[in-house]
């Protein structure tokens, strides 16, 4: 029968194309997932990455710190020297950016430099206002040092040693009560009490000098660790030949001799019975206690 024999000739030719066709199927389905599967993969990593970048971008004006730290070391040195070169160029010479932010690159253990005023400077400071006539300051070490206010106690004592020593001043000696003294090109004290050299202006054409100077007396209520500590040595640096100070605290006056670059070689301590006599004016005798009170 010939239907039959067809049917036996083609059956497994048949069967391999199914087979065929179902492996070719399969295969095509897998490359399907595995395309899918990569699709997927892609846009899994872009939603983390959208996430990241969202995360670690700056916030609220904030910026990101930079990514080449050398750069910012490098710019850190330059804004240290820029703000310990001084005040001899103004900021938009030294570099770029506000002094703000500049200011806010520098670290916190970066060393500090002072500037130390001229007397020049310092007088041109006053005549342009930046001091009110009222305001007590002196000039020590080219820095600018508010004076302590003065109290009743040193008061009387500054108005009983001015009472001490003009009779026996004369035409000897200038006496100068709170003014001003030219000691260096950074010092400008005010003592309280100074017995110059004798002018017939009264040193109205200048300041005195430290050549002027021949005895300076600090009165200290207050004030005795500074007076004693920053003022003698400042006038034995200069050179004067003899300092005293009124130590009301303790009701003794500490007589200061023998100036050097390292202060005074000589000190004593004089207390209320004892006598005092001025290196400039040895036949002038004063008791200690009538200048403490």
């Amino acid at each position: 029968m010939p239907g039959t024999c067809l049917s036996r000739r083609g059956g497994p030719r048949a069967a391999v194309a199914g087979v065929t066709r179902a492996a070719l199927l399969a295969r095509a389905s897998n490359r399907r997932g595995f395309i899918i599967a990569g699709f997927g993969a892609v846009y899994l990593l872009a939603v983390i990455g959208v996430v990241v970048w969202f995360l670690a971008s700056p916030k609220n004006g904030t910026r990101a710190p930079p990514a080449f730290p050398g750069r910012q070391a490098r710019d850190t040195l330059q804004v240290d020297a820029v703000l310990t070169a001084g005040p001899q160029n103004p900021p938009h010479e030294r570099g770029t950016g506000s002094p703000a932010t500049r200011a806010r690159r520098v670290p916190m253990s970066a060393p500090v430099t002072t500037y130390r005023f001229t007397v020049d400077e310092y007088h041109r400071m006053a005549e342009a206002g930046v001091f009110h006539e009222d305001d007590r300051v002196e000039l020590i070490a080219g820095q600018v040092v508010a004076m302590t206010p003065i109290g009743v106690a040193h008061a009387g004592c500054v108005n009983r040693l001015t009472t001490l020593f003009a009779p026996v001043a004369g035409s000897r000696a200038t006496l100068s009560v709170q003014n001003p003294v030219i000691l260096g090109e950074h010092e400008e004290p005010q003592p309280d009490f100074a017995v110059l050299r004798y002018r017939a202006d009264g040193y109205g054409a200048r300041h005195p000098r430290a050549e002027d100077v021949l005895l300076v007396i600090e009165v200290a209520d207050t004030s005795v660790a500074y007076d004693r500590h920053t003022k003698m040595p400042l006038y034995a640096r200069a050179g004067i030949p003899e300092s005293w100070l009124v130590n009301l605290p303790d009701s003794v006056i500490e007589v200061y001799g023998e100036p050097g670059p390292d202060g005074y070689r000589a000190i004593r301590r004089v207390g209320r019975g004892e006598k005092l006599r001025p290196m400039i004016l040895p036949d002038v005798e004063i008791t200690a206690g009538d200048i403490l009170g």
